[in-house]
């Protein structure tokens, strides 16, 4: 994994771990399929100084509201990882809290039953 990919990856996380704690959806579990990520995280540390310091705000965050972070395989979330796709050919933000897309329904049915 690159540096940019994994500087990206963090961020995204952070960022997501800031719009939960905006929109008070707390507690809240962050799933990522970057095991990578997610170790790094975990062991509050990285060889890279811009990685290092998203690292430091995502811990302060975690620390500070109930929120963990976990790997989930993009096998075992098929909803969240369609919605990621998604959101490549929307035109603007959209927020889906209590709804989902009706583009995943299905995906939704698979994930809910194993």
């Amino acid at each position: 994994m690159i540096q940019f990919e994994l500087t990206t990856l963090i961020t995204v996380i952070l960022r997501g771990i800031c719009f939960v704690v905006e929109s008070s959806i707390l507690p809240a579990i962050i799933e990522s399929d970057a095991k990578r990520v997610v170790n790094l995280i975990k062991l509050g540390k990285s060889s890279y100084a811009d990685v290092g310091t998203v690292i430091n705000d995502i811990l302060g965050l975690i620390g500070a509201f109930p929120i963990s972070i976990v790997f989930a395989g993009r096998n075992a979330n098929s909803v969240t990882h369609s919605l990621a796709k998604l959101t490549f050919s929307l035109s603007e933000d959209q927020y889906l809290i209590e709804d989902y897309h009706p583009c995943v329904e299905s995906l939704l049915f698979v994930d809910c039953n194993g």
